[in-house]
């Protein structure tokens, strides 16, 4: 029903070639769509591509070609993605671009240009017969302003907008001897960042990042690429931070083929002092973490696989913590199975206030029952293994076994249990297939 009737007049579209190695195009269009008008044009002349025997040669070829786009209506885009309103709010109402490549493969420059309301791009590569490589450190800019941030988030508000910028800032991939690019020998580099903003959410009141950005970089790529990632993020002026760090090492063998044989993939996040909140608005849970968990969780996962040809060989070691709970495993990947180191798995510190929340209620909207005391529950694995057979997951074969104690329990919100308590409590689940357990 929002649909806006998009018209496309092409009144000239030529292509000459009269002579194979000399071709000619030119393009000229018109988009209307709700009230607004954009041009495109292309202009492109290719001479030499083909030899005097009339094959194809791109080593003679040379390129002159100009396509130009003029306020280009965003509203065509948004109807196609069907976005109702995102991509206009975050890009502009219209978009200008421009693309041109001259010069022949062995020295050819590609410049490229996009602008908007709110967003613009600038790059150009260039080709010579060292290589390929980027001059001018292309990029991207896009302004988030305030009624954009509110499309996307319903209720979200910002005094200011925020900037959101990528640069590439360097890329290069030489040539072989014989005019051949390898791209196991691929240099780059990738930065992105968000200016530091204070978002003010229904739910969570104001939530602030600081210092967010992201790099990818890489010397060789067949060697060895890099990512990191990291933000200070905070909730009512309580802060926490984020981070990733991530490494392929041995990626592409000769030719640039996947090196399955070869290939390992690190892996490190940490989350320190995130506030609980946060989590709870992100998953609609409606303070149930912050209740059962505490204010803040840290948290880290350290990981390591390779051997993909044998579909996964490595380790990875999880741990959480928390006001009120600790977590921490060992997982060991083999070819016949993944397992779990053995040893204490979870310490839950289980509140009056937290158990308060999850009991029925009475006509007060008291607990029917409650603790009178906090009590520490503590779990430990004894085994848990989930098979695989060439490479797949045997889910149906998986055990467990583990055993667990809690301190000590004293209920209160009942008299006849008032005085009744209980010290020492354990319990064991031998080894047990976890279907049987379901």
């Amino acid at each position: 029903p929002d649909a806006q009737t998009i018209e496309v007049q092409a009144p000239k579209v030529e292509l000459t070639l009269q002579d194979p190695r000399d071709i000619n195009a030119v393009a000229d269009a018109v988009v209307r769509q709700a009230g607004q008008e954009g041009s495109i044009n292309v202009d492109a002349k290719v001479k030499n591509l083909f030899g005097a025997d009339r094959r194809l040669s791109l080593n003679t070829a040379e390129f002159d070609v100009h396509a130009k786009v003029d306020r280009l209506p965003m509203e065509l885009i948004d109807q196609l993605a069907n976005t109702r309103g995102k991509v206009v709010a975050l890009i502009g109402p219209t978009l200008a671009a421009q693309v041109q490549a001259i010069g022949k493969l062995d020295n050819l420059s590609v410049q490229t240009q996009a602008d908007a309301e709110h967003f613009n791009l600038d790059g150009r590569v260039v080709m010579t017969d060292a290589g390929i490589e980027v001059k001018e450190t292309p990029g991207a800019n896009l302004t988030i302003t305030p009624d954009a941030l509110a499309m996307l988030i319903d209720g979200a508000r910002i005094a200011q907008p925020i900037q959101v910028q990528a640069r590439v800032t360097r890329l290069s991939l030489p040539r072989a001897a014989d005019g051949s690019v390898d791209i196991g020998q691929l240099a780059a580099a990738v930065e992105a960042s968000v200016s530091d903003a204070d978002i003010t959410l229904p739910k969570l009141g104001v939530v602030t990042l600081r210092d967010a950005g992201a790099q990818v970089k890489t010397d060789a790529l067949a060697k060895r690429v890099d990512a990191t990632a990291s933000v200070q993020a905070g909730v009512n002026q309580n802060t926490g931070s984020l981070k990733l760090a991530a490494a392929v090492n041995n990626l592409l063998a000769a030719g640039g083929k996947v090196d399955y044989a070869r290939a390992d993939v690190s892996l490190n996040a940490s989350a320190a002092s995130v506030p609980t909140a946060v989590v709870d608005e992100l998953l609609s849970l409606d303070k149930l973490l912050t209740t059962s968990l505490g204010d803040v969780i840290n948290a880290s996962v350290d990981g390591r696989v390779a051997s993909f040809d044998k579909r996964g060989l490595g380790s990875m070691q999880i741990a959480m913590t928390t006001p009120l709970l600790q977590v921490k495993t060992q997982a060991e990947i083999t070819e016949q199975d993944i397992h779990l180191t053995p040893g204490e798995l979870l310490t839950y510190h289980l509140t009056p206030q937290t158990l308060a929340q999850w009991m029925p209620k009475d006509e007060q909207g008291q607990p029917t029952i409650n603790l009178a005391r906090s009590t520490t529950i503590v779990l430990t694995l004894d085994q848990a293994k989930l098979p695989r057979a060439g490479g797949t997951f045997e889910f149906d074969r998986a055990t467990v076994g583990l055993h667990g104690a809690v301190d000590r329990v004293q209920l209160a919100g009942v008299d006849a249990i008032k005085d009744v308590w209980l010290q020492a409590v354990t319990m064991q689940v031998p080894e047990t297939r976890l279907s049987e357990l379901v």
